[in-house]
Formats: structure tokens, sequence, C-alpha cells
């Protein structure tokens, strides 16, 4: 007990500066968003909240070595992601709506969809309650739903009444939901409040991220520091802190880069069995953010040092086919229930009522340079999306210029620091795949959008509703990918700057800027929300 606490206050002392930077941040917080949104009070039971969890992370991160890179991970995914779940409004994530009505469904133990959204409003009243409840992010709505919400609070659970009359079922609810629905029902059990089931599912949510990370950069060998950076990006652990499938996708890009730089670094590394793991890593994408599933060639384009044998590569594509008709299945839901004479309603989506019947794929063809301009322009379009989201991580909030610029400035040396340690490289050849891979990906995610009436109308020249999460796969890989153009930047002759910089003092330094912006941008975030 007494080794204890002589550890524990060794570490914190270690940590006081981060400490007391986090702590003033916490204090000028206010002044650091537009006047027009500062608070006319002090949010108490946050400002409690943001000490305790500053105070933790100062106890038990490690900045200093290597070894415990993983576990410097789940923690400020955690503890930070964890923060921001109570600091968000509800229904301020992007789709947290939706998303929360999938949940609800799961932690009824219904894997199916019962009915549609607006119906559902009938059937569970703890979602009539919350979505009836204020959110600045929807019209006409000049406050949010918060702990000080004393409606919120107030709200008992109810069962949900799956009569008949409003029953519409329709497609499988994704196993990404299912860490939040979970926490749902574990909140229903303990409590007869909303709020704490509600916040239970949001934490749960952030708890499977911070494991997904976790296992990431713990299975990496050559990768770790890149990984610990990008799972730590101010956007995802602002995302993943509320109902979502983000999560699973964030978390699975991960796991994917970690194998791929397996491969790479060693000779015959792809086994059978590693690359089985690998395109079963892949299919999961299959369940939140299908077109990213084309990772699942990067391997086919890798050196043949790196196969165990020839027949490995061709047992590999054997396993590829069999994974891609798995991701058809799922994809084809609708057609398979209808083959098996199961009942399937299509979702509606509000806009749909008033979206014109015409064939995208019809237009596509029969408009090839209207069709070529809009595919273009929406290319052109993704750093602008990638860049909103490193500038503004904040769902529905525009952060400070102050705040935006610490953000940029930040991920761009975050970015040479990492580059310039990796011991791994690739081939030019593997690097021409992977960017055909991201323009293969890239066309998919729009061909997917153009069918969302909310963003796209067919004749429309570009695909809105883009954003830099969709891409995040591409920031897991930017490291590698500009490793050798960086140690060639800042090269003078045969050394390099910074290859002469103590390892040891890199993974300090980056470990400290990354706890140092993510709790940066919750503090500021608790101010700016309310």
């Amino acid at each position: 007990m007494i080794n204890s606490v002589k550890k524990g206050v060794k570490q914190l002392k270690e940590n006081r500066f981060l400490i007391g930077l986090s702590f003033l941040i916490l204090l000028i917080g206010q002044y650091t968003i537009d006047s027009q949104r500062r608070p006319s009070f002090w949010p108490k039971t946050y400002i409690l909240l943001a000490v305790v969890v500053i105070l933790l992370v100062g106890l038990l991160l490690s900045t200093n070595r290597m070894d415990k890179i993983a576990k410097n991970t789940f923690i400020l995914i955690f503890l930070l992601g964890s923060l921001n779940s109570l600091i968000l409004p509800i229904r301020r994530n992007l789709d947290e709506n939706t998303h929360y009505y999938r949940v609800l469904q799961l932690s009824d133990g219904k894997v199916r969809s019962q009915t549609d959204e607006r119906n559902f409003l009938m059937v569970s009243p703890d979602f009539l309650g919350i979505t009836k409840l204020p959110s600045k992010g929807e019209a006409g709505s000049t406050t949010s739903t918060n702990l000080y919400t004393k409606d919120f609070l107030d709200l008992l659970n109810m069962k949900a009444d799956y009569k008949l009359a409003y029953l519409n079922q329709g497609e499988l609810n994704s196993p990404a939901y299912i860490p939040s629905a979970i926490g749902v029902k574990l909140g229903q059990l303990i409590s007869n409040k909303v709020y704490i089931s509600y916040y239970l599912g949001r934490i749960f949510n952030v708890l499977f991220y911070a494991l997904l990370a976790f296992w990431a950069v713990k299975l990496s060998k050559y990768y770790q520091l890149q990984l610990f950076v990008m799972s730590l990006l101010p956007f995802v652990t602002w995302i993943v802190s509320g109902y979502n499938y983000d999560s699973l996708y964030y978390g699975l890009a991960l796991l994917i880069m970690a194998q791929f730089t397996n491969f790479i670094g060693q000779e015959k590394s792809f086994t059978l069995k590693r690359g089985i793991i690998y395109n079963l890593t892949c299919l999961g994408l299959v369940f939140c953010k299908a077109p990213v599933i084309l990772l699942i060639f990067l391997p086919v384009f890798l050196p043949k040092r790196v196969f165990a044998t020839v027949k490995t590569y061709w047992l590999n594509l054997l396993v590829i086919v069999g994974v891609g008709i798995s991701g058809l299945i799922w994809l084809g839901q609708a057609r398979i229930f209808k083959l098996l004479n199961i009942s399937y309603t299509q979702a509606i989506q509000v806009a749909d009522e008033i979206a014109p019947k015409v064939s995208r794929i019809s237009y596509f063809i029969s408009h090839p340079f209207e069709t070529i301009e809009m595919v273009l322009r929406s290319l052109f379009d993704i750093p602008s999306a990638i860049l909103g989201s490193l500038l503004n991580p904040q769902p529905f909030l525009t952060a400070s210029r102050v705040v935006s610029l610490i953000n940029i400035v930040t991920f761009v040396v975050l970015l040479i620091l990492i580059s310039s340690q990796l011991t791994i490289q690739l081939t030019k050849a593997t690097k021409r795949a992977f960017w055909v891979i991201f323009l293969l990906i890239s066309l998919a995610i729009m061909y997917a959008i153009s069918g969302d009436p909310r963003v796209f109308k067919v004749g429309d020249l570009h695909v809105g509703g883009v954003q830099g999460r969709y891409h995040y796969y591409l920031l897991v890989a930017l490291p590698l990918l500009l490793s050798s153009s960086i140690k060639k930047l800042f090269s003078f002759g045969e050394s390099s700057v910074l290859s002469t910089v103590d390892n040891q003092r890199i993974v300090d330094t980056t470990v400290k800027i990354v706890a140092f912006v993510t709790i940066l941008n919750t503090c500021v975030s608790l101010y700016a929300y309310f």
C-alpha cells in the first residue's frame, strides 16, 4: 500500500507540468472561445469531473516509456473520451438520434430493426422522451440538454411496447451498436433514470474503442507510436463519445494498419493464419464503413518476400473472395429476406418523401461529363474535409482560432516526429497500389452518399456530406506514406536531424503533446457547449 502511494506521488511529480498546464487551460477556457458563447455561470459538476479526470491522467500516464504506450492509449481515450461523453449535449453528435434508436432496439434484444425511426417514437417512451428535449444542433432550438437540464434528469425508464401496429421490420442492426446497447441495458438495471442509461451507452462506446486501440498498439511491432497519435486525434475522441458505429470503424482501421505494418517489417511474416485474421478484420468494416473494406487488397501488393510461400499468396486471394461474398451477403439483406419470403421494409428517411425517384446509375451513365466533374469536385474536396475535422474536432461546434491553430500545428509537428521514427517503408509499387485503393474507396463512398437525398440530388455537381472522418484510414497510414519524404526533407548529407534525437525523448514529447491537445479540446469544449 505504501509503495503504491509512493509510486502514485512520483507519477504525479513527473507529470506536474502537464497537470498544471491542464488546470490553467481549465481556468481560462471560457476566455478562449467566442464571447457570445461564454457561459454566464460556472458548470460546477463538469468542472469537478474535469479536475478528477486530469488528476487521474497525471497519476496513470507514463510518458517516457515506450513499453507503456498501449496503456497510455487506453488511459487517454477512456478517461477523456468518457468526460467528452458527459460534456457533449444529447443528440449533438453526428446523426446521434438515429444511432440511439438502433442501440435501444438492440438493448431490448431486437436483432432486426423493428420499425422506422419515426414510428419508434410511439414504440419507445425513452426514445420519445430524449427526442423531445432541446438541442442547439436542431432548427429553432436555443438551448441544449445536459446534466443541468431538470427535464432530462427526471426522465424515467419505461419499457418499449413493440405493438404489431407499429412493427415494420427491416435490416439487421449493426453489431457495432452492441457495446452501447450493453451500456444502456446496464444503466436500466442499476437505475430507473434515463440519463444514467443514456450516458452509460455513450461511455461503453468509448470503452469499446479504447480497447480496440489498446489492442492495435499492443499488437503492433513497428508502428506503435504512430497508432498512438492517430488513435487520439481530437475529432476521433469526440466522435466516439456519442452514439455511432464510427468507434468500430476507427478501431478496425488501427488494427488493420497494425497488422499490415507487421507484414512489412519481416520476411515470411504473411502466413495463411495471419492473412485470415487480417481479412476478417477488414470484413468488420462492412458493419460501419463498407467501402473501406477494399483495404482487404493491400497485402496483395506487398513484395513476394513477405509471404511465407507462393501457395500462401494464392490461398489468401481465395480468402479475400470468401470475405467479399460474406460482405455482399450483409449488404444484400433486402434481397435475401425477400428470397426467403421474410418480411422486410426499407428504412424511410424524412427526405425520401420529397426526393425525386430518379436512378442514379442511369443518370451517371447518360451524363458522363457532369459525372466526371462531380467526381473531380468531390475528390478535390477530400483534403479540405480532412483539414476541417482536424481544425474543428467537436461535432456541430466551431472551435476558436487559437484552438484550431494549436490543433493543426501540433498535428503537423507530431506527424513529422512519428514519421521520422519509422524503421519500415513501403515499396513504390505498394504505395501506388494504396493510392489506387484510396481512389476506389473514395468513388464508392461518393456513390453510397449520393443515395442520401438529404445531401445529394441527382444532377448535383458535388457530393456533399463526405466528412474527414470517412478517410480516417488515410490519416492512420499517413506516417507510413510520408516517412521517406520527411526523412529526406530533414536530412543533410547522409545524416538526419531527427535521427540524432534520443528515441526516449521523442516518445516522451509525443505522449505529452497528445495528452495536452486532448485535454485542451476537452476543457475548452466544456465551456463552448454551454
